[in-house]
Formats: structure tokens, C-alpha cells, sequence
């Protein structure tokens, strides 16, 4: 029996919606939706065209760390730079910067866009394309989770992850398992099941935070208001009791505290569910997943 993986191949129809995956990188956040859709559609007729897609998907999720990272990068060297010069100068500084900085972000971003776009025209004329070290590893992940017999294709494997992995794409990421749930339809009940965990949790933690900032801003009010940032009446620092300043100031810190706590857990499942997922065995969320009842579950 042949346990290798066959070698896939375009199919004339195939490389538009192939590069339609990789160009998709300039929808920033609505790009995440169209590999999925072309995996969905194109991955059992032409099994490069699904490769392809989920390439371009992990590329753009690897991406968003890309673009993460440049901005925590400018807005350090901007406060590194701040602190370093007089008050007075400060003004001059910044008008001088915003051409300079400007050029340098489009540089990092053509970057980060240019080999998806190199995708997208070698998809156009029918070649297989491989990102640097990412298309490797995806192609020696989808070798090595290949089993002929197998309940679960790899190729679903590696979409559960990356539905997993798109929570860091914070708003846009439950886009990722949503688009597969709705059209991947004819996939397995395992693929199925992973993408509803992926989207529950991404969603309810977004709910989650969205209520900690409002909670947060409710109890930052009453300070503003009382250090005379925010005007409410007649009430100052020196007109409100001490009960009501005393209050604000332990909840902020306490959500403060808790938010610190919590992203790290948050951000950390995900990534626990990925590996997992690409380890050939199953995931499911704390009080979210359901494992299944029965060996023949995982099938459609």
C-alpha cells in the first residue's frame, strides 16, 4: 500500500480561485475569509489548490504577528525618542519624522506583501508556490499527518488549527471558523466540531472583553471627573467624598489585574489547540469542547 501523500497538481480552472487566495492579503482582516472559501470549494478537485490556500491563510495569520510586532517596534522607538528630547523640541521632531517613518512602514510593508502577491501571479500561471520556511513546514505537516485510512483528511487538520490559530487576529479572527463552518459543509463532524469550539471561544472572549472595557471605563469616570479632566457639576476632587474615589480606583485596578491575568490564557489556548491539532490527536476548550461519544464521530 503507497502511504505517501499524492503530489498535487493544478487543474486548469483552479488557479484563478488559487491566486485569488493569495491575493486576497490586500483585504486587510476580510482577506482571512477567501483561502478558507477556496479551500472549501477546491479541495477535492484539485488538492494544490487547497495547499495553496492554506498557505496563503497561515501566511496572512503569521502576518498579523508581523504587523503586531512593527508597531509595538515604531511605538517604543517613538517613546524612546520622545523621552530623549527636550519638551520644547519635541514638536520639530515629530514633523520631521512623519516622512521618514512613513517611507519605512510602507518598506516593511511591501515586505510582508510582495511574496503573496509572488503567489498569486505563480498560481496564475499554473506553478505550485511555496512561501519561505512556511510553505515547507506545511508541506511536510500535510505528509506526515497523511493517512490513506485515516478518519480525518490532513488537509482538515491543518484548517482546524489555523481556525484555532486566527484568534489572533482579535476581531477578525472569528472569521476564520465561521467561514468554515458555513462552507465547509460536506466536511467531516470533527472539522465541523473544532470550528464551532474555535468560533464560541473567539466570540466569547471578545464579549468578555468588550465587557471588561466598559466596566473598566465605568470606573475610570469618577476619577477623571474628580481630577477635573471631566466635568460633572459642581463635583471636584476637593467636593467628592473619599468612599467615591476609593471605589473607582479599586475596581479599575482590580480589572486591570484581571485583564493582565486573563490574556495570557486566552492567547495561550489557542496555540495549545494548534499544536495539538498538528500532532494527529484531538482538542477540545475547557467547558467547551465535547469530546465524541464514539470512534465513527469524527466522520461525516
Amino acid at each position: 500500500m503507497n502511504n505517501n501523500p499524492p503530489t498535487p497538481s493544478f487543474l486548469p480552472d483552479g488557479r484563478l480561485p488559487a491566486a485569488a487566495a493569495h491575493a486576497a492579503i490586500l483585504l486587510p482582516g476580510l482577506g482571512l475569509v477567501v483561502p478558507v472559501l477556496c479551500w472549501a470549494r477546491w479541495r477535492d478537485r484539485s488538492p494544490a489548490v487547497g495547499e495553496q490556500a492554506l498557505q496563503a491563510l497561515l501566511y496572512q495569520l503569521c502576518g498579523v504577528l508581523y504587523v503586531a510586532l512593527l508597531a509595538v517596534g515604531a511605538g517604543l522607538v517613538a517613546l524612546a525618542v520622545l523621552l530623549a528630547t527636550q519638551a520644547d523640541g519635541r514638536a520639530a521632531l515629530l514633523a520631521g519624522w512623519q516622512r521618514p517613518a512613513a517611507r519605512v512602514t510602507a518598506g516593511l510593508l511591501a515586505v510582508y506583501i510582495l511574496p503573496a502577491l509572488a503567489g498569486a501571479g505563480a498560481s496564475l500561471s499554473g506553478r505550485r508556490f511555496s512561501y519561505p520556511y512556511l510553505g515547507a513546514w506545511l508541506r511536510r505537516s500535510l505528509a506526515g499527518l497523511y493517512d490513506p485510512e485515516g478518519a480525518v483528511p490532513a488537509q482538515e487538520r491543518w484548517l482546524a488549527a489555523l481556525a484555532h490559530a486566527s484568534q489572533m487576529a482579535l476581531v477578525f479572527g472569528p472569521l476564520v471558523p465561521l467561514a468554515a463552518l458555513l462552507a465547509a459543509r460536506d466536511a467531516t463532524v470533527w472539522l465541523r466540531r473544532q470550528a464551532r469550539q474555535a468560533l464560541v471561544y473567539q466570540v466569547s472572549g471578545l464579549i468578555l472583553a468588550f465587557l471588561l472595557l466598559a466596566a473598566w471605563i465605568a470606573s475610570v469616570l469618577p476619577l477623571l471627573i474628580a481630577a477635573g479632566v471631566l466635568t460633572f457639576g459642581s463635583q471636584t476632587l476637593d467636593t467628592l467624598p473619599p468612599a467615591a474615589l476609593v471605589a473607582p480606583f479599586g475596581c479599575t485596578s482590580i480589572l486591570l489585574v484581571l485583564g493582565i491575568l486573563a490574556w495570557p490564557v486566552y492567547a495561550t489556548l489557542p496555540v495549545l489547540a494548534m499544536i495539538r491539532l498538528l500532532q494527529g490527536q484531538d482538542y477540545r476548550y475547557p467547558a467547551l469542547g465535547r469530546r465524541p461519544s464514539h470512534k465513527n464521530d469524527v466522520l461525516a
